[in-house]
């Protein structure tokens, strides 16, 4: 699988401009590589940003964008607390 844009950074499409930060990698089966990207919402601290997917090919790394902590434990509940 290509690595060439690690999930977490700040991306800038050259053809069209448009900024993000790359949220999502999708890879279909004759191996070309699409990147999600977010940019920042105006339209509120609540409101989820539309995710544009562009072609790994066109995308520059502009900067380290955000990174995230890795979960250490499993997210929810045990199956033994369930009942």
């Amino acid at each position: 699988m290509s690595d060439k844009i690690k999930l977490g950074v700040r991306v800038k499409d050259i053809v069209t401009g448009f900024e993000g930060i790359a949220v999502e990698r999708c890879m279909f089966l004759d191996g070309t590589v699409s990147i999600g990207i977010r940019a920042r919402s105006d339209k509120g601290e609540y409101e989820m940003p539309k995710t544009n997917y562009i072609s790994e090919a066109y995308l520059q790394v502009i900067d380290e964008g955000i990174h995230v902590a890795p979960v250490t434990q499993a997210i929810g509940f045990k199956s033994e607390e369930a009942a």
